[in-house]
Parts: C-alpha cells; sequence; structure tokens
C-alpha cells in the first residue's frame, strides 16, 4: 500500500497540502515527530499496511479528511504523534479474527492480552482479557471504562517492559 496522499483523486488540494509524509520530511524532522535517535527511526519505516503522515489542518479539518478517506475504503488511525493512513481495518478486528481462528483450531477461547498506548488501541483494549495501557501523557486515560484495566505507572519505552510484565504476572 506504498502510494503518496497526493495521488488520491477524491481528496481535494488544500487538505492533501496539510498531510506530510513522514518519509518525505527531514531526518531532523523525523526526529522532532517522533522523539527517537536517529538509528532508531528504520524501525518507524518498517510498516506495510500504513503511511505515517502529520497533519498540519485543524481538528475540523482532520476529521473531514477523514471522512472523505473512509468513503474511499481508506481510513486514519491517530497514533498520537502521528496520523495512520491505511484500510479501514482496525487492531480489535483483526484481533477477534485471530480468536476466532484459534477457536476453531483448538475448539476453546484462548486468553487475550491487549497492550496499546493511545486512542487507536482502545476497541482492542475493551474486546481483550486482559487490557494493558501504557502511560502517555498526551492521551488522558482517566475517563477510560474498561473492565479491569491495568495502567503501567511509566511511560515508554520504560512502560511497555513493565505493563508486559504486570500482564504476564496476572496470567500466572
Amino acid at each position: 500500500m506504498r502510494f503518496k496522499i497526493f495521488l488520491i483523486k477524491n481528496i481535494n488540494q488544500d487538505l492533501k497540502s496539510k498531510c506530510k509524509v513522514i518519509s518525505s520530511l527531514t531526518t531532523s524532522e523525523q526526529i522532532e515527530i517522533f522523539g527517537l535517535p536517529e538509528n532508531k527511526l528504520k524501525n518507524v519505516f518498517k510498516r506495510t499496511c500504513t503511511i505515517p503522515i502529520k497533519f498540519v489542518g485543524n481538528n475540523e479539518e482532520k476529521l473531514l479528511l477523514k471522512n472523505m478517506l473512509l468513503e474511499i475504503g481508506l481510513d486514519l488511525k491517530d497514533g498520537g504523534r502521528i496520523l495512520n493512513l491505511g484500510d479501514r481495518i482496525n487492531k480489535a478486528d483483526a484481533m477477534k479474527k485471530i480468536i476466532f481462528t484459534l477457536q476453531q483450531k483448538f475448539k476453546s477461547k484462548p486468553k487475550t492480552i491487549a497492550v496499546g498506548d493511545n486512542h487507536n488501541d482502545l476497541e482492542m483494549l475493551k474486546n481483550s482479557d486482559i487490557p494493558c495501557l501504557v502511560k502517555n501523557n498526551k492521551f488522558i486515560n482517566k475517563d477510560l471504562q474498561i473492565k479491569n484495566l491495568i495502567i503501567s505507572k511509566q511511560t515508554a519505552p520504560e512502560g511497555w517492559v513493565e505493563i508486559v510484565k504486570l500482564a504476564l504476572e496476572k496470567i500466572k
């Protein structure tokens, strides 16, 4: 799915101009957006199903863009620092498909652990047996209505290690 947003015909030029494809930005701009050292940036671009973009418009324009993309079978997932342009499948749908496949094979429902750190993870967390949220200072999680939610005390990257340990303790 490697295409540029400017090739999508159904999106008006003004909105297209507000979408900055992260891979086309300078290394220093990428470092600023992701807060990663240069040697870790290569992992950001190992995506095969989404294109990370920085949107420089307002929330109303972002919603308009999202709706235009939905009409043509694409979607924008808000990942916090960036938006991810991709198809309309979400993490919860993918998890449900995996669970269904495992149930068919093993004749029992597997115990699921979901780990996330932002808005785009909420449906997945709501649909898991052990939902785990890595603390994110840009994501206010005080109002979440997710049963049995485990929240790390630390932010990433330490928070990821912490939350995996907590989840593993929970299943023992």
